[in-house]
């Protein structure tokens, strides 16, 4: 930066060439309809039908074998979803890892600004398959200063989707706690957190004489854009229908 662009700056008055040159663009006015969402729940809790609610076209990264018997029925019912399978095996670690992160980076630019869903399916598993990619069978000697490449790959994926002006449903697995058996945690890459805009748990309640049929219920459990929303309850049946354009809706008005 010159001399005289030093002063114009310091004194607020650089032009729109010289602020586009340095990196900058406008503040947009208008809060993109779309949501960037952590999903968290063990098994069976309806995590990928959730998911599978989101604005068509869905692109919708499988890497477990859980889905059988719930993307069919969204399918059959006319929902445009597009599967990725991202299986890989100790042969093909690396390349599958880099054809899977070339998937993701197109996809987003070719449907840059279109409304669309990107599901992962789930984060947790993403998270160990890039593990392997980068250190295959030597994960008992990985320095922690080490991984500092897959969390690189790792918010690469989310900037790409959050870039392209998407929907992304981010599902994660929840076990017990290696501390404590009885509290469950995500399992995974827990700083997933920092780039969503809604923290979104699962729950099911089994039946009971009161209430015949098992119920799934979503809470809120952070919000960026609305902190009234945090501990709102979704249940299909319900005011707030556990669904994303529901979701979406309360979010942003």
């Amino acid at each position: 930066m010159q001399h005289g662009e030093l002063l114009a700056a310091k004194n607020g008055m650089m032009d729109p060439a010289t602020i586009q040159r340095l990196g900058f663009t406008p503040a947009r006015t208008e809060v993109r309809r779309r949501l960037l969402c952590q999903v968290a729940a063990p098994k069976g809790f309806g995590k990928t039908t959730f998911a599978l609610t989101g604005p068509e076209p869905i692109y919708y990264y499988k890497l477990e074998t859980g889905d059988e018997g719930v993307v069919e029925p969204f399918a059959a019912a006319g929902r445009e979803i597009y599967t990725y399978r991202a299986y890989y095996n100790r042969a093909n670690w690396k390349e599958e890892w880099t054809k899977f992160l070339d998937s993701i980076a197109y996809t987003c630019l070719e449907m840059k600004d279109k409304p669309c869903t990107f599901v992962f399916d789930t984060m947790s598993e993403v998270y160990e398959f890039g593990r392997m990619a980068h250190f295959g069978g030597r994960l008992s000697q990985v320095v922690p200063r080490e991984y500092g490449v897959i969390y690189a790959d790792m918010r690469e994926i989310i900037r790409n989707v959050e870039a392209c002006g998407a929907s992304g449903i981010f599902i994660q697995k929840m076990g017990p706690s290696f501390d404590n058996k009885a509290v469950l945690e995500v399992k995974g890459w827990d700083d997933i957190k920092w780039d969503m805009q809604v923290l979104l748990s699962l729950h099911r309640v089994d039946a009971t004489p009161e209430y015949p049929g098992i119920r799934y219920i979503g809470r809120v459990d952070e919000c960026r854009q609305n902190g009234r929303l945090v501990g709102t309850q979704l249940e299909n049946g319900g005011q707030d229908p556990l669904n994303i354009e529901h979701l979406m809706r309360i979010v942003h008005g």
